[in-house]
């Protein structure tokens, strides 16, 4: 057989205690090409949870090698292990086999919080150890051997538990003894075929999103849509704003049902609950979340959204605030601008994220005192991007302001419907003229679909300059195109034309950006919500 080549792996299965007998007689080991062990105690906790309930927990590959004499560490547990011609290295399953050891195989006190774990009889859950621990906690380092098991259930007899709890020890003694891991067990002398396996078990795969996990584990029970991130997703993409990412659609879903929108949601719906309502709920407020963004925050689509991190922020206002004032509306979309102009920042923190959330609740103005007073204050001074890559937040935050313009073919002078324009051209922002140099600057592009003649030609000799249905003049405008800036491409002078268009760009964007930012006009919310009426003052 080639040295690179394989005998075909033998498939066994083994029992938790057959696993754990292996351990105890150190025939179970660790290459020295394994991580370290990377748990902690929700990862343990887990996986006694998906054994005493059945679930598959994955599988082993074993290889089948001579082992000397040694000291094996399995967590803090320490076997010294006599040499063996047929020892089973751990090349895939070593967090499973050092937490099944570490929790199972602990002698007396159990130095490793991860691994201190019992079965809370009562409620048939794994817990967390502490002290003192309560009498009808089974202490799980009792459970794989016999007799400390029954030593254990006699001083619970004794102590006059109820008998239903001895029989639930014995049942959760029964599953975890008897759950079975399937196993490949391998037989090679060559540890660097080994290695190349355990480096191609741990990069072929590539590891779920959260948005992918939560998709895994909750779907709505009625058949109605929205009933998952994804249905919900492709409800949201019919509104014509564009695909949502599932990461914000996750998150605006964790957003509605309050704390902290990056815990654990492996559990977020208790037994009773249907994740539908929450779907429908999400769907609602991103739907009010869009006429927004569209109507007073001037944000056409998606693509050109500087942050996608406030979609939860606002579905959470929108969810709790459906009928928002005009004045809270008005300065959410200072909020909104402000934070996506603020100097310096690339990109958005995780704990800007959550505190942002946290900062609404029921009190609509209050909410939005908080929001406003998260933006450090500025001196409404605005330096624009003028980069084409719609990849950075800032170049986004520029196209969104030139479709504020409400921008008009250079073909029949009509606006431009910007929701076919971002869903269906490619690309968003077509070149002008033929300039290298300026290939990825802004002076150089327009927001406009393509046509078959280049858009310079039609700066120069568009055929509404024939017609008197609309002023080309207007038309160029709304293009941040002066006369000046025209003439100077129709004297063939490239070169000029972008600097000075450039120029008239950068101070359109500004003016557009005061306008939404307003940092000169008070923030103050409506007078209803500063007036005191006299039974409140007097409660």
């Amino acid at each position: 057989m080639s040295a690179n080549m394989l005998r075909a792996p033998t498939a066994r299965t083994f029992s938790i205690a057959d696993l754990m007998e292996h351990v105890r007689l150190g025939r179970m080991r660790i290459p020295n090409f394994q991580r370290n062990y990377r748990w902690d105690v929700n990862n343990v906790l887990d996986l006694f949870d998906s054994v005493y309930r059945g679930y598959p927990i994955g599988s082993l590959l074993l290889w089948l090698k001579e082992a000397p004499h040694d000291v094996i560490a399995l967590g803090s547990l320490r076997i010294e292990a006599e040499a063996t011609p047929e020892a089973l290295w751990v090349v895939d399953g070593q967090q499973r086999i050092t937490s099944l050891a570490g929790v199972l195989m602990s002698v007396g006190e159990v130095p490793d919080p991860r691994f201190a774990l019992f079965f809370d009889l009562e409620r048939k859950r794994f817990v967390r150890g502490r002290k003192p621990a309560p009498g009808h906690w089974l202490p799980m380092n009792r459970l794989i051997d016999t007799r400390a098991l029954l030593r254990w259930l006699g001083e619970l007899q004794r102590s006059g538990a109820a008998d239903e709890l001895v029989t639930t020890a014995e049942d959760l003694s029964k599953r975890i003894r008897e759950y079975q891991l399937p196993a490949y067990v391998v037989e090679t002398a060559d540890e660097s075929t080994l290695r190349t396996i355990f480096d191609r078990l741990n990069t072929f795969g590539k590891a779920l999103t959260s948005a992918e996990v939560f998709q895994a584990l909750h779907g709505g029970r009625r058949g109605e849509a929205p009933e998952d991130l994804r249905t919900l997703g492709k409800q949201i993409a019919e509104l014509g704003f564009g695909a949502i990412d599932d990461n914000s659609l996750l998150r605006a879903v964790l957003a509605l049902r309050g704390g902290d929108i990056y815990r654990d949601f492996r559990s977020e719906f208790a037994d009773h609950e249907d994740p539908t309502d929450a779907f429908r709920d999400a769907a609602q407020a991103i739907e009010r979340v869009i006429a927004f963004l569209r109507s007073e925050a001037r944000i056409p689509h998606v693509t050109v959204l500087p942050y996608r991190y406030v979609i939860p922020v606002l579905a959470r206002f929108f969810h709790l605030h459906a009928q928002a004032t005009p004045r809270s509306r008005t300065l959410l979309r200072r909020w909104l601008w402000r934070d996506a102009l603020a100097p310096g920042r690339r990109s958005t923190p995780v704990s800007l994220f959550r505190s942002a959330v946290r900062a609404i609740d029921a009190d609509e103005h209050g909410s939005v005192q908080r929001l406003l007073g998260s933006v450090p204050r500025s001196s409404g001074s605005f330096e624009p991007s003028l980069s084409a890559r719609l990849n950075e937040a800032a170049s986004r935050a520029s196209v969104a302001l030139m479709g504020s313009w409400q921008p008009r073919s250079l073909v029949d002078g009509q606006r431009i419907d910007l929701r076919t324009h971002f869903e269906h051209t490619s690309p968003v922002l077509p070149p002008i003229v033929d300039a290298p140099d300026w290939k990825a600057s802004l002076a150089n592009r327009m927001l406009h679909p393509a046509t078959t003649s280049r858009l310079g030609t039609l700066l120069i000799d568009s055929p509404l300059k024939h017609e008197d249905a609309v002023s080309f003049d207007e038309v160029l405008e709304s293009h941040a195109v002066t006369q000046t800036v025209a003439a100077a491409l129709n004297e063939g002078n490239v070169d000029r034309f972008l600097e000075i268009r450039r120029l008239e760009l950068g101070k359109r964007l500004e003016s557009s950006a005061a306008r939404l930012t307003e940092w000169d006009t008070s923030d103050r919310p409506p007078l209803s919500a500063l007036v005191v009426n006299d039974e409140e003052s007097n409660a």
